[in-house]
């Protein structure tokens, strides 16, 4: 329902009856509240005005200044009239008032200690939004509502007192160790991916996405000697793309794990946001970036080396953040 609202305020100056005048009218044209201020308004009455709007209305907006809390602690003019009239609600009917401070100055008397919005900064669309808020009766922070599958969480048995960190990882000590991690990692980042992109659709409607996974087997460039022949080759690629549109904006990104030993670039985590230019045997020849397990750490931990760009990239996760964003800035382009 169309909410109504009226401005109370004090004739300071020119400048200051006009920025309220801006303000009921960006709340007329872009929020859609029946707002009005006396100077809209063909009443040649203004104590009756004032009566009839402070009744009608679902929204009283006092535009608090130095000037204004000088005239309703000594109750002066229209403003001191208007003092009298909203003590009246203050006391009654206190959601009805809302109290924008515009300078430095102090409340009045009958307002000390409320909750009021500081547009000293000026008319920001952030500060409407604020105004927007209170007008609907709304609270600027929501809580979320309690989900009805929570998360299990049980206590641990403690059955030794040593620090668990000097436990080590001891797979970094074997290939089959760092291949399990390596695929550990890609998976942990292709969910990274998802779940940002999902976070950023429920944010943003028009925002569409696709994820498509694959396992592609290729013949390679090189041969192996096995029984005293010589075969091609086979690398097989766990491959997941990810294709973004927003508002008629596309974004492409394809990120592929490897787990070949072909002895030129070798194992390890690519990706391009090249859409494929080349024919069948030959779609991950090009990348843009290589991530591969560190073998010179102590730790298991991934090395980034990028083709473009210089990024510190250590998981999973960090990498997935790093796609995402890759996605995100193609978008905004």
């Amino acid at each position: 329902m169309q909410k109504k609202a009226f401005i109370s305020y004090s004739w300071d100056s020119k400048e200051h009856q006009e920025w309220v005048v801006a303000l009921t009218n960006k709340l007329r044209s872009i929020y859609g509240v029946d707002a009005k201020c006396d100077v809209l308004l063909d009443n040649p009455n203004l104590f009756s005005m004032m009566v009839q709007e402070a009744n009608v209305n679902d929204k009283i907006i006092i535009v608090d200044t130095k000037r204004y809390t000088e005239k309703a602690n000594n109750e002066q003019g229209g403003v001191g009239y208007e003092t009298r009239l909203f003590y009246n609600f203050f006391q009654k009917q206190p959601q009805k008032l809302i109290v924008i401070k515009r300078g430095s100055c102090e409340l009045p008397f009958y307002l000390n200690g409320w909750n009021y919005l500081d547009f000293t900064s000026g008319m920001t669309d952030e500060n409407l939004d604020a105004l927007m808020l209170k007008i609907n009766d709304e609270a600027p922070y929501i809580m979320a509502p309690i989900t009805k599958s929570p998360r299990a969480v049980k206590g641990k048995i403690v059955e030794s007192a040593l620090d668990g960190s000097i436990i080590p990882d001891l797979r970094v000590a074997t290939q089959q160790g760092k291949d399990e991690y390596l695929k550990e990692e890609f998976e942990i980042a292709n969910k990274t991916i998802s779940d940002l992109l999902q976070q950023t659709k429920q944010r943003n409607p028009d925002l569409t996405f696709e994820v498509e996974k694959r396992e592609v087997n290729e013949p390679s460039g090189t041969s192996i000697l096995e029984g005293g022949i010589f075969k091609q080759q086979i690398n097989h690629y766990s491959v997941y793309t990810y294709s973004v549109n927003y508002q008629g904006k596309e974004a492409y990104y394809k990120i592929w794990l490897s787990m070949t030993d072909n002895g030129a670039v070798g194992k390890g985590i690519f990706g391009s946001n090249d859409r494929p230019l080349f024919g069948r045997g030959q779609e991950f020849n090009s990348f843009q970036m290589w991530v591969y397990v560190s073998s010179s750490s102590s730790r298991l931990q991934l090395t980034y080396n990028p083709v473009w760009g210089n990024n510190s990239i250590t998981n999973g996760k960090e990498l997935g953040e790093f796609i995402f964003k890759n996605l995100i800035d193609a978008i905004r382009r």
